[in-house]
């Protein structure tokens, strides 16, 4: 019987439920068709792995770990969309043996057990670490730094391990620049943990090794920005814009904009207000945030309140994609029932009883973990709240409510229970209950999501299934109109392609792709005189843009106004030297280019037979 307890059952447990898992999802359409943020880290960790780190842009805008780590993969095991997700059910296990040990650490073979036999069937946990996204590694990451903190705590020579966990934190902040939250953490438990009343007797030289041991990984990164990039940027510069997405004046539809329209035009902002930098655009998102806030400081302090709750809702909250929309689609996630819901009372338990034993120890280690939660808690609250980001606490909650259950059944005098239930039952009810009324799936958002997967992946007939049911829940939606236009331009069915376009410029007027794409529809009908105020329209909504460049450029061309189209392929090599494309019309629009050749998609002739490109 002992040695079902013993924690290599529950990593074989969790590695199997995982491995299943990712075989599970492989009929998905997101599965080799990520989407938004995993199919920027998809994408951009086949290009590492192609050409190595070179291939990354500095100053990183997100940060540079996570593609790194996954174009690596690539790089040993190929391009499968398998196999990283076989690696990452690994890392989940191994997380899920970090947890065990945490939890034995203050309460036993039993808390371990049940620590880690939460996190193992954690639904949220085992969806992040089946999608391309950070969470896997994060979560391997820190759960390894308190497992070395404890350890280094206990220890009569602390520095190997604090040296080991400062090294883990500062990777995980190279995954993750929140982690810096925890990075603080940890050095204050570790400071106020001084022995005989005397906090941080005898710590100082340790906690410097660790500061220093956190900074390694990051220096490299940081050097890669101000060396390649030429901008003084710690990690990765998306930071401000999403510190005004959680602050700025109507930050609840703010942290509702998804990819597309919406997200196309708030990116702008920045350029139209002059900033030329990198660290030009976070310094403008958060003085901007900080501006709002503090012009109407009781609209920001109830859009913070909104957070709280949402952080300590039982519904993922969704950002780009949704765990519970999602969650149908799996034989697997459809029946985990572990989650927030489960977890965080019996997590508040733990913190309020703990199990006896070595009173010091067994305390400290529940004030890590509490200390963990919490800066997790702040991350979501200094920016905004989404699963993704809560899943980052399930390890120390999972070891919390291993403690807390263990250490309430150690209590014999039922009569000491009272303080712990009601902690856990008041939990359970702020957990529960909907104040917010944010539960529903938004399912417009989904349809178009699962469409532009569909749609990557070649299948445009279930992808324009999914957009028009789209439309039956949000008609008139521009990014679903958009969609359905291109499908049908696709075709080469101009009039329906107009009509989409059309529809989708009346809900966003100022919608660049769907500009590009009409005035095409409308050069392919014959009717290139209506065309030219849409390109004129696309360069006034973004003058940043290469490609809108590109496409007017071959237009004038194809005009015959060449000096006019050799001034916007330049404009465009401005904004974007490394375009191939930009560069390859203005060489053959000089006629000293090559010609095209049969690799080349199939282009447009413009004078002297040249092959022009949009």
């Amino acid at each position: 019987m002992r040695r079902l307890l013993d924690p290599e059952v529950l990593v074989v447990l969790a590695l199997v439920v995982r491995i299943a898992y990712a075989f599970d999802i492989q009929g998905t359409p997101t599965f080799a068709s990520p989407l938004i943020d995993a199919e920027v880290y998809d994408r951009t960790a086949r290009e590492i792995a192609a050409r190595g780190p070179a291939a990354l842009e500095v100053p990183y805008y997100q940060p540079p770990l996570y593609p790194m780590f996954l174009g690596a993969v690539y790089a040993i095991a190929g391009e499968s969309y398998l196999v990283p997700r076989i690696v990452q059910a690994v890392l989940g296990a191994l997380t899920v043996l970090g947890t065990v040990a945490l939890a034995r650490r203050g309460g036993g073979r039993a808390a371990g057990w049940i620590a880690g036999g939460l996190l193992a069937l954690y639904g949220p946990v085992l969806y992040f670490e089946g999608e391309l996204l950070p969470p896997a590694l994060l979560l391997f990451l820190t759960t390894g730094a308190l497992l070395l903190l404890v350890d280094g705590d206990r220890s009569d020579r602390p520095v190997p391990p604090l040296v080991g966990a400062g090294l883990l934190l500062g990777l995980a902040v190279a995954a993750r620049p929140t982690a810096l939250l925890l990075v603080v953490a940890a050095l204050g438990w570790w400071l106020a943990g001084g022995r005989e009343g005397a906090p941080g007797a005898g710590r100082g030289r340790p906690a410097a090794a660790l500061l220093i041991a956190v900074l390694l990984p990051i220096l490299p990164f940081s050097l890669a920005n101000r060396i390649g990039g030429g901008e003084m940027i710690a990690i990765s510069w998306n930071g401000g814009i999403n510190f005004y997405l959680g602050n700025g004046a109507g930050s609840d539809s703010l942290t509702a904009i998804q990819p597309g329209h919406g997200w196309d035009r708030l990116q702008l902002e920045p350029l139209r207000a002059g900033v030329a930098t990198r660290r030009g655009e976070t310094d403008y998102w958060v003085r901007r945030a900080l501006r709002e806030a503090s012009a109407n400081p009781g609209a920001w302090a109830g859009a913070l309140g909104r957070k709280a709750l949402r952080f300590l809702d039982a519904r993922e909250t969704p950002r780009n994609t949704d765990f519970e929309a999602f969650r149908p689609s799996s034989a697997v996630l459809s029946r985990t029932v572990v989650g927030f819901g489960i977890v965080a009372p019996l997590a508040a338990v733990g913190l309020l009883v703990g199990r006896g034993g070595p009173g010091r120890s067994a305390g400290r280690l529940r004030s890590l973990l509490g200390l963990a939660v919490g800066a997790v808690a702040v991350e979501n609250l200094l920016f905004f709240v989404t699963a993704r980001y809560r899943v980052e606490a399930a390890p120390a909650l999972c070891a919390l409510a291993g403690l807390g259950v263990t250490g309430l059944l150690a209590r014999g005098d039922r009569r000491s229970w009272a303080v712990p239930i009601v902690g856990a039952v008041l939990v359970a009810t702020i957990v529960h209950v909907d104040f917010l009324g944010e539960r529903a799936i938004d399912r417009t958002r989904v349809a178009i999501n699962r469409g532009v997967a569909l749609r990557r992946s070649g299948f445009d007939a279930r992808a324009e299934t999914a957009f028009r049911e789209a439309l039956r829940f949000g008609p008139g939606d521009p990014d679903a109109h958009r969609w359905l236009g291109e499908i049908e331009l696709g075709r080469g069915h101009l009039e329906g392609a107009m009509a989409h376009f059309d529809s989708a410029l009346a809900g966003a007027p100022d919608y660049l792709h769907v500009l590009l794409a009409k005035a095409q529809s409308l050069e392919r009908a014959g009717r290139r005189s209506e065309a030219e105020p849409l390109y004129r329209r696309a360069i006034e909504v973004d003058p940043w843009s290469a490609e809108t460049r590109n496409n007017y450029g071959v237009f004038l061309a194809i005009e015959g106004r060449e000096d006019e189209a050799r001034r916007q392929f330049e404009a465009g090599l401005s904004i974007d030297p490394t375009d191939e494309r930009l560069a390859r019309n203005r060489e053959r629009l000089a006629g000293t280019g090559p010609a095209a050749g049969p690799e080349e998609e199939a282009g447009e002739e413009g004078p002297r037979g040249a092959t022009l490109r949009k």
